[in-house]
């Protein structure tokens, strides 16, 4: 909701505001009719208040002042223009206001509509809210990790592999890493990676493709390169064929780690 109009500050020190704004009231209202206005009152200080008034309906001439406020939560109070002060007494009870909007009829009755400032322990309730909201999420992260490591570690135990390979694996599991070298050998070396086989992928973005596969062996080649008789297949890849949610064994032809390709 926007409310437009015509802004003054007016001091708040003995209750001067109801008279001063008052005769803010009748200067607007001399030129435009009573009725047709409406007041809109916010920004307190502990001296002051900011004053609009501005008309129903339309714009109104000279409007310097625009201020957006809320569609929703607005509280309506009735009663008689000459208890303005008894009204707002009460109302003041119950807190500090945010916004207060004012229309008067020539019949002496008024409206006040009005969004209460948050008090201190409304503010208190939604920080705790959010506290525990948010450590009730720190504490089931940290159940599920906590889980994760427990399973990584038993399946690494498994394959001979302990506490040492632990942090790595867990980086494979998370998608933070394509795998890692275990073991290395005459015959080639060993790496953990992921579980679902993503290495057609990562190895063409290094420059080889996949050129043949036999079973759970997947060879490679590298791109745009002739192969000597006997060698075209490049490297290979077996896959371990036993399942395991976490991450999976591989093996590379020698000459080659997972680090390099």
């Amino acid at each position: 909701m926007i409310f437009e109009g015509i802004s003054r500050t007016f001091s708040t020190v003995g209750e001067e505001q109801y008279k001063t704004i008052g005769a803010f009231w009748d200067e607007m209202s001399a030129k435009y009719g009573l009725e047709n206005l409406r007041g809109l009152g916010y920004n307190w200080t502990s001296t002051t208040i900011e004053y609009v008034i501005g008309l129903k309906e339309g714009a109104i001439d000279g409007a310097d002042c625009t201020v957006q406020l809320p569609d929703e939560d607005w509280v309506t109070v009735t009663g008689k223009t000459a208890e303005l002060s008894q009204m707002y007494n009460e109302i003041y009870q119950d807190g500090a206001l945010r916004y207060e909007i004012e229309t008067f009829d020539n019949d002496g009755s008024c409206e006040v509509k009005y969004i209460r400032n948050e008090s201190a322990k409304t503010k208190a309730k939604k920080h705790k809210k959010a506290k525990t909201i948010i450590v009730t999420c720190l504490i089931l992260f940290a159940l599920f990790f906590t889980y994760t490591e427990i399973m990584i570690y038993s399946y690494l135990k498994q394959y001979g592999y302990g506490f040492k390979e632990l942090p790595q694996a867990t980086l494979v599991y998370f998608h933070l890493s394509d795998g890692f070298t275990v073991e290395t050998n005459e015959h080639g070396s060993t790496f953990i990676g992921r579980h679902d086989y993503i290495y057609d992928e990562v190895f063409l973005g290094k420059g080889y493709c996949k050129s043949d596969q036999m079973g759970m062996v997947v060879y490679y080649a590298e791109i745009g390169k002739d192969h000597p008789e006997g060698n075209a297949k490049g490297f290979y890849v077996f896959c371990s064929n036993d399942w395991c949610h976490w991450f999976r064994v591989y093996k590379l032809s020698s000459g080659y780690k997972i680090e390099d390709l």
